[in-house]
């Protein structure tokens, strides 16, 4: 009888082996998963603003805006600077522009509560006929 008590006392031991494995690999496929999904966050943070560093139309809008800061969505900011918002926007994520002056604080007023929020800024200081530097930052979170 004693030897039935030992084989069941190392079968429940292999079996707790086995789950407690399971369950490692889950969670270590699911990190690997959201390391994935921040890294494509922030390349279509870099590849959106360096768009708008390029573009002359983009950069003007950024640099006529008078009244700062502005957020995305706000009355008055630029169109065309939200239009490009759509490309990053998708079922995972969403992202919003803030322009402030430079060495001014420039935070969302409304941060998603319980979100990783990824951040990207860049200033933009002229084009051929304006100088009057921006700091152009891009807010984005997962839904």
């Amino acid at each position: 009888m004693k030897k039935k008590g030992w084989m069941k006392l190392a079968e429940a031991f292999i079996a707790i082996l086995i789950i407690g494995g399971l369950l490692t690999a889950m969670m270590a496929q699911r990190t690997e998963l959201k390391k994935d999904l921040v890294s494509t966050i922030e390349l279509q943070q870099a590849s959106l603003l360096d768009r708008v560093q390029i573009n002359d139309s983009l950069r003007a809008e950024v640099l006529e805006l008078s009244e700062l800061p502005k957020e995305s969505g706000e009355v008055g900011f630029p169109s065309l600077l939200n239009l490009t918002l759509r490309q990053i926007n998708t079922n995972l994520t969403s992202c919003k522009y803030k322009i402030c002056a430079i060495g001014q604080d420039c935070i969302l007023t409304n941060i998603p509560e319980k979100k990783e929020v990824y951040i990207k800024s860049r200033i933009i200081s002229a084009n051929q006929e304006i100088y009057n530097p921006r700091n152009l930052n891009l807010f984005c979170w997962t839904k």
